[in-house]
């Protein structure tokens, strides 16, 4: 009998919950292509100058830097980055997430027609997110 476990994040805490024969890294992003993704990302936006100022902060904050290592939230972060650069540096994942969260929600709301508030998020917009 076998299980296979797999994560994309490396501190998921898998080891308490098993007791795996054999750990395996598979490494396919690199920094390389962390760059190669911002200068193709914010070129295609027609901001490529952000490319360079991302990158600034990135080397400067390690936890960004970790954040980004998963494409996923590599491209969140440069959504959040075109939209407001100091959403990026909250000092607390919870603080980005939430950012991430407003951003999105702010483009929705822009391409529908929809009204935002200054502060917080569109009732119908939080009620369903607390569903």
């Amino acid at each position: 009998s076998s299980m296979i476990v797999i994560t994309s994040r490396p501190s998921a805490g898998v080891q308490q919950y098993t007791r795996p024969n054999c750990h395996l890294y598979i490494k396919g992003f690199s920094r390389a292509h962390v760059k190669e993704y911002m200068h193709r990302y914010f070129s295609a936006m027609g901001r490529r100058e952000l490319t360079d100022t991302l990158a600034v902060l990135l080397s400067g904050n390690e936890q960004l830097s970790n954040l980004i290592q998963t494409p996923m939230f590599l491209m969140l972060v440069c959504v959040l980055w075109e939209e407001d650069q100091e959403m990026v540096s909250t000092g607390t994942m919870t603080g980005l997430y939430t950012n991430l969260l407003t951003c999105l929600v702010r483009k929705y709301c822009r391409r529908e027609g929809v009204d935002m508030p200054l502060d917080g998020l569109p009732a119908e917009v939080d009620e369903a997110l607390l569903q």
